[in-house]
């Protein structure tokens, strides 16, 4: 499996074949042919991207941190590595106590190791090729096709021979991959894009005083729905699930495609869950379909030796429909937005992809992951980045996040398909035109410095009109300037009543 095209999809396709075909038939010997969805020349783009993004990455993983060992401050990471090892598990077995086989890991031998510029034959002891490896990023991508599911691309790791283990079907946080579900709800719960949510930090005394709060520090002004995801504003994230629900976010991630356990607390929004690359993707195609998910599926049919078909695939398997058209156009243009000019507008500005795109980039706690997920209505690309254990990591957000992390590849990717016409045409697909309706809901701008009452409901106007009088009888009882304490709120109050807003 180790040579040749898309091992680490092969290694799948291997375990599945266990489950499709009877007990009597041998893969390995019985002379099969297997025919699957894969795209080489998209699986070489894959490839070729992660390639030259990861060795970069890597290099800027050992300047960052100068031969220092990056799980500082969680010595319990190196010393589990060591004992889980092939190398003290064998010594273990043999009778040797723990600090003999520490002497024998400590002898240097020579070997070769994977490094940001391929296999190196060097001398290193066992207990520094583990340190060596653990310092090591590593990704996992997927592209599959979410008209059927057909799968594209699969590559779930940097070099199979050296690190087997996929990340493609491997769980990790989410991050801010999730937030499209929290506003998804959102929107199906009767809000709108242009609903204004106020970007301040808030606590939330019934949920253990959680105080989520942005990854830049700022805070202040209002956020519209569809600014809010664009620009991944945790602050906006937590308050809209706070307002529809952990458990309607749950239950429509589960209805998308994602088979990990989700937990009902309002952390959810920030991707706090473990899930794996292939239910994101999975999940992704539901809004490439403008609300109907389909699961990604590797074999097209099995034949023997001669000829005869041991299995064909059934077609696609699409899930039940999570959402309506209508909310489709919303989402698929809110995540527009995200490429076009928030947290993912680099995928046009440095790598150059210029056809319709929407997507979400994701960044976890401490750096540990990062994600990018983008689609058209003819290709879903999901990519990780990451090391083995979630305390290696950038000590930046400006190095860690998905879109310094991951982004990159499934740009490069991308700009290698947009590069081919025949893939072009075929993949790369324009979005469905948005209604006349669904565009006016959608035209206001995503942020804005002062109270936008031109978007207000008219519940939310007399909620304002008894907030004023309230300060009014405040300062009527205590005698306070009226520029005092709450002047700032109270001068837009006063703008809105002299009519400078309609």
């Amino acid at each position: 499996i180790s040579r040749g095209v898309a091992p680490y999809f092969r290694q799948y396709i291997r375990k599945q074949l266990d489950d499709i075909l009877s007990d009597s038939i041998h893969p390995e010997t019985d002379g099969l042919r297997i025919y699957t969805t894969i795209n080489s020349v998209i699986q070489a783009f894959a490839e070729a991207s992660i390639d030259r993004h990861m060795a970069k990455l890597q290099d800027e993983f050992d300047r960052h941190w100068q031969g220092r060992d990056p799980w500082q401050g969680h010595p319990e990471v190196f010393s589990d590595a060591v004992r889980n090892s092939d190398v003290y598990q064998k010594l273990a077995m043999k009778g040797m106590n723990h600090d003999d086989i520490l002497r024998v890991m400590a002898e240097k031998h020579k070997r070769n190791i994977l490094t940001s510029q391929g296999e190196k034959l060097v001398e290193i002891s066992p207990l520094d090729s583990i340190r060596h490896y653990l310092s090591q990023l590593n990704t996992g991508f997927l592209a599959a096709d979410p008209r059927t599911g057909a799968i594209l691309a699969w590559v779930g790791g940097t070099n199979f021979q050296y690190l087997p283990f996929d990340h493609v079907t491997s769980f990790r946080q989410a991050g801010s991959t999730f937030k499209p579900f929290v506003y998804t709800s959102a929107l199906l719960d009767g809000m709108d894009p242009c609903t204004y949510i106020s970007n301040e930090l808030r606590t939330y005394p019934d949920y253990d005083d959680w105080s989520p709060g942005n990854s830049n520090g700022q805070y202040g002004g209002y956020y519209s729905l569809a600014g809010g995801l664009a620009n991944s504003v945790n602050t906006i994230t937590a308050e809209v699930i706070m307002q529809t629900g952990p458990r309607h976010v749950a239950y429509l991630a589960r209805d998308m495609g994602i088979t990990a356990p989700l937990h009902h607390m309002p952390s959810l929004a920030l991707g706090t869950a473990d899930v794996s690359l292939l239910d994101m993707v999975t999940a992704y195609t539901g809004f490439a379909n403008y609300g109907q998910s389909v699961k990604p599926w590797g074999i097209l049919r099995v034949e023997d030796r001669n000829g005869n078909i041991l299995f064909e695939a059934p077609g696609d398997e699409s899930l039940p429909l999570a959402f309506a058209e209508a909310t489709g156009m919303m989402i698929n243009s809110m995540l527009q937005e995200v490429v076009n000019q928030g947290t993912g507008k680099t995928a046009r500005s440095v790598y150059g992809v210029e056809v319709p795109l929407a997507g979400k980039t994701g960044t976890t706690q401490n750096n540990a992951d990062g994600w990018f997920i983008a689609f058209t209505p003819g290709i879903v690309a999901g990519v990780w980045v990451g090391a083995e254990s979630p305390a290696v990591h950038f000590r930046t957000t400006a190095l860690g996040s998905g879109s310094h992390m991951a982004l990159p590849i499934v740009a490069g990717t991308l700009h290698d398909i947009q590069s081919n016409n025949q893939l072009k045409d075929k993949y790369l697909l324009p979005f469905r035109q948005v209604s006349d309706s669904i565009a006016i809901l959608m035209d206001c701008p995503p942020f804005s410095e002062d109270i936008p009452t031109e978007y207000l409901s008219r519940e939310e106007i007399r909620e304002l009109k008894r907030e004023a009088r309230d300060i009014r009888e405040m300062e009527k009882r205590d005698s306070l300037p009226k520029e005092d304490g709450k002047g700032g709120f109270f001068k837009k109050v006063r703008n809105f009543f002299r009519g400078k807003k309609k």
